[in-house]
């Protein structure tokens, strides 16, 4: 009995903790095979990393970068974790960062301080790469409790774009020793001088590589492409080492240490920071960790947003960077590169059905494995075939807006090229800056151009572009007699489109045009938010005192495109603005923010009109003369028309006809109001309102309904069937003939209507 007891009492807890987890046997399951995919997806890549990092330093590092790599995974995970991640990011090498190691080992160490570096036992040299990661981390960590996180989004495209497509060339340009077959490390300056010593079976290999990576046999095609091609390669290189003995076939890796990682390089980081003939390396290395701290941020923070979903949701950015800059500082310590955000390895687990961070523990469970137990596996690998694999990956790492504008230039198409020729110029300068001078003068200048960028796109307007409402209406369809009233009181409607920021530099700009179009007859102001990206507590101030001064005049202030719930909407809210301006005057788009300020200045001029009583219960009750349909008709003509008519009430929300159904009648709205959708009620294109004539067509031409009509609130509608107006062409020939040039003078009307607003808003 208590044995059954513990076991009742065991289960029970059991599930509580599978429950406070969010764990079950189908998570578990999921987390699982997410992270050995994650694993399979890391694991050659981070080995390609870490050999691209140490690749300067020649064969006899090729060993410690390939731990490098695949440390990085390990412990950047198990820091994030242990500081409260709980996300389904995974974690690791990436290019950029990589890229950054690579290059400051060649300028940095061999070229500037080669007689100190070699001087140093390979130890000491493979901790002065890590120090690199070691100061990148931590400041990184003081990135992220400073809060500048949220600074990312002033770095502007070119910037990010010049950098990635640069990393993603010089990774690609830094394999091409080795897919060519050479033992060491050949500076692409070399290898004209040097045609001769290529080994054509390792770039057969390469190549072999390169194609399998990219046509997949259609039974591996759930497994990673760069897990089939570097399988189909090195299988192939040691084919052809048994067939072909004594051929040089190609280089493999090389030795790679083995064992349970330990924290070696933790006593080394002392001793470089603080000898006398490290001194003078020192301001070189602070400057190379503040370039790779301040690209590695920007790297993670934005592979954060480009993962989107849930995670990024959530995503504290400034506590996402803690955790990185903590996990670069411990695996430094243990014989790890710099890493961020692992871009690749996080989709390749979201796509196989990753649920919680389980599965980044299995990543991290399996990779430390593989490194314990098959170091002496992995330096069997072939050179060629790891270039091969990197090369596939940097094809991938090309900025696709670089490459969207240079193809459309090839194929002809020069004018986004022109267009885009200001952002180009900046790709192209922050490129040759990081090829031909050093990559932390192209990190300082892209610094520079994200300053002045930001300032110059601070000083200007946020102002988009402004219209009266004279020309410009919205979707709901009025009579002539509203519509001609409108013409004179649009007037006094103003629509400012802002676009960028409003902030305390921008928003008194706005506050003053605003006072000026007041000034000039407006009373109605909307503020169309659409383009809006973000509002500090200044701008909100200011609008909510613009507000409160219309207010004040018996005026008003209209909010568009604000979405209810997203991030602008919740910032006013808790700014105070939006209960200053009320959820009356807030509105999903512009259109719906129009039609209301189009009713209130109807309203106050006493020109709104109805053509019957709510609720009119017969066709006696309803005027026919109210609707331009039926003007210029005697009395004899209506009393017919009347005949003809049919008199029909809607609920709300009921559909009076559907996109695709046979047009059989024309509806005349009595009272209510009805709109018109498109794409399952995802657009309105027009409202109608007491007085108009909706479903026209039905009596033009045989084709089909173009879109649905729904009722807004209960309607009435008079209906006149085709079939009833084919009757009245034959009993009253007459009347027919004016109600079809009537209903052609309508359609006019409606033509030169839209006319007028696009060239209104086409200027």
């Amino acid at each position: 009995r208590l044995t059954a007891r513990w076991r009742a009492k065991g289960g029970s807890l059991t599930a509580r903790w599978r429950a406070r987890v969010g764990l079950d046997k189908g998570t578990f399951a999921a987390d699982l095979t997410a992270g050995v995919t994650a694993t399979l997806v890391s694991v050659p890549t981070a080995i390609g990393y870490g050999l691209f990092a140490f690749a300067p330093l020649g064969p006899d590092y090729f060993g410690y970068g390939v731990l490098a790599g695949l440390y990085c995974a390990v412990f950047m995970s198990v820091t994030a974790l242990a500081l409260g991640a709980r996300s389904r990011l995974l974690y690791g090498p990436r290019n950029v960062v990589t890229f950054m190691i690579n290059a400051l080992v060649l300028h940095t160490l061999i070229e500037t301080h080669g007689e100190v570096l070699a001087t140093l036992p390979p130890h000491l040299v493979v901790s002065l790469v890590l120090l690199f990661g070691l100061l990148a981390g931590a400041l990184q960590v003081l990135f992220g409790a400073l809060r500048l996180g949220n600074a990312v989004k002033f770095v502007p495209h070119p910037v990010i774009a010049g950098f990635q497509s640069t990393a993603a060339l010089l990774l690609i340009l830094g394999q091409v020793d080795a897919v060519l077959g050479f033992v060491e490390h050949v500076p692409l300056a070399a290898l004209p001088a040097r045609l001769n010593e290529i080994n054509p079976i390792a770039l057969g290999v390469a190549a072999l590589t390169f194609s399998a990576c990219l046509i997949r046999p259609r039974m591996l095609t759930r497994v990673p492409s760069l897990v089939v091609g570097g399988l189909i390669g090195t299988a192939t290189f040691h084919a052809l080492t048994l067939l072909l003995p004594g051929q040089s076939i190609g280089a493999v890796i090389g030795t790679v240490p083995g064992g349970l990682p330990w924290p070696l390089h933790a006593p080394d980081f002392w001793w470089l920071l603080s000898a006398e003939p490290m001194r003078p390396l020192l301001p070189s290395f602070a400057l190379g960790a503040l370039s790779i701290a301040l690209v590695a941020s920007l790297d993670a923070l934005l592979s954060a947003k480009v993962i989107g979903g849930a995670d990024s949701g959530t995503l504290d950015v400034n506590r996402e960077m803690v955790r990185i800059g903590a996990g670069n500082m411990v695996g430094a310590c243990f014989g790890a590169i710099p890493g961020a955000i692992a871009l690749a390895s996080s989709l390749a687990s979201q796509r196989a059905g990753a649920r919680t961070a389980l599965a980044g523990v299995v990543q991290l469970l399996l990779i430390l494995l593989i490194v314990t137990l098959l170091g002496s596996v992995l330096g069997t690998i072939p050179r060629a075939v790891v270039g091969s694999l990197l090369i596939v990956v940097g094809l991938g790492l090309f900025d696709r807006w670089t490459l969207r504008i240079v193809g459309q230039a090839l194929r002809g198409n020069l004018r986004p090229l022109r267009a885009a020729s200001r952002e180009l110029s900046i790709v192209s300068m922050f490129a040759a800056i990081a090829l031909t001078v050093h990559i932390v003068a192209a990190v300082a200048i892209g610094v520079v151009v994200s300053i002045v960028y930001f300032i110059v796109r601070m000083s200007r307007s946020v102002i988009r572009r402004s219209y009266r409402c004279a020309l410009v209406r919205s979707r709901c369809q009025r009579p002539p007699a509203d519509e001609e009233a409108l013409a004179t009181l649009g007037r006094n409607i103003v629509v400012f489109e802002l676009e960028g920021s409003i902030f305390f530099g921008t928003a008194e700009n706005l506050a003053n045009r605003i006072e000026r179009a007041c000034q000039d007859g407006v009373t109605i102001v909307v503020l169309d938010l659409t383009r809006v990206t973000e509002v500090d507590i200044t701008g909100a101030r200011i609008l909510t005192r613009v507000n409160d001064l219309l207010v004040g005049d018996g005026h008003h202030l209209l909010l568009s495109g604000l979405a209810r719930g997203g991030p602008l909407d919740r910032y006013l809210d808790a700014a105070r603005t939006r209960t200053a301006i009320t959820a009356e005057r807030v509105f999903p788009d512009t259109d719906r923010a129009l039609e209301w300020a189009e009713d209130r200045m109807l309203l106050a001029a006493a020109a709104l009109r109805t053509v019957a009583a709510p609720g009119a219960a017969s066709l006696e009750g309803i005027d026919l003369r109210a609707f331009d349909l039926f003007a210029g008709l005697a009395a004899p003509e209506l009393d017919t028309l009347r005949a003809a008519l049919a008199l029909a009430k809607f609920e709300r929300a009921a559909v009076l006809f559907r996109e695709g159904e046979t047009g059989d009648a024309l509806y005349l709205v009595v009272d209510g109001t009805a709109s018109v959708w498109l794409g399952e009620r995802a657009t309105r294109l027009i409202t109608f309102s007491p007085g108009t004539i909706l479903g026209e067509l039905a009596l033009i031409d045989d084709a089909p309904r173009s879109a649905t009509v729904v009722a807004d609130t209960a309607l009435t509608c008079l209906v006149l069937t085709i079939a009833a107006y084919e009757r009245l062409a034959v009993e009253a020939p007459a009347t027919s003939i004016s109600l079809t040039a009537n209903l052609g003078r309508e359609l006019a009307h409606r033509l030169r209507r839209a006319n007028r607003t696009v060239l209104e808003l086409d200027r």
